[in-house]
């Protein structure tokens, strides 16, 4: 028969009222709440975003963040955490992140301006899919009347699609012809599109 850990009378930090806990319980972080509605009051005082029914698209970008570089169990850790990309110190509290980062703004998410660094305040923004299409490493970079573009910017400038211009630049085509219409041929007819 395993020996009983003995308890300790604590006082729940929010509402004052007197309850038991272990010392490893209170070591961990744990005794500091007399029950789950009590923690939850404490944390949603604290930024408002996480309630009862759930957390903010904001709280969830943070949470992810951690988990994909901190938790080995995550899904994504092999490509974020385990490949050495960080989360700064000041982040591991969710009200510096969102006095840092603000609101996630709809239709947007955390994005790395430089993939090689790691989460901070001068490494990241609040982008959409197509902005964060621009940082990914496999972009193919196109040079073109003397600017740099990726295949994807660029297209889309030129009215193409990118499998178009990435067929037209493979093939040699000079770069004055990349942005002409596509043409189709049907049954000996031409049609511009």
């Amino acid at each position: 028969m395993a020996a009983r850990i003995p308890r300790i009378d604590v006082h729940c930090q929010t509402c004052g009222l007197p309850f038991k806990a272990t010392e490893p319980q209170i070591a961990r972080g744990r005794g500091r709440f007399c029950s789950r509605s009590c923690n939850a009051k404490t944390t949603s005082r604290k930024h408002g975003h996480t309630t009862k029914t759930g957390q903010s698209k904001t709280y969830n970008s943070w949470a992810m963040m951690l988990q994909r570089c901190t938790n080995q169990a995550a899904k994504k850790y092999a490509r974020y955490g385990a490949v050495g990309i960080t989360v700064c110190d000041e982040w591991n509290s969710f009200e510096n992140f969102l006095s840092d980062m603000g609101e996630r703004p709809a239709g947007t998410t955390l994005d790395r301006t430089n993939g090689a660094l790691g989460y901070s305040k001068e490494n990241c923004v609040w982008a959409t899919p197509r902005q964060q299409s621009s940082h990914l490493k496999n972009n193919v970079i196109v040079l073109y009347r003397g600017e740099t573009y990726h295949l994807g910017g660029l297209a889309r400038k030129l009215g193409l699609t990118w499998t178009t211009l990435k067929y037209r630049i493979r093939s040699g085509w000079p770069e004055d012809r990349w942005a002409e219409k596509p043409t189709l041929f049907r049954r000996g007819k031409t049609l511009s599109l």
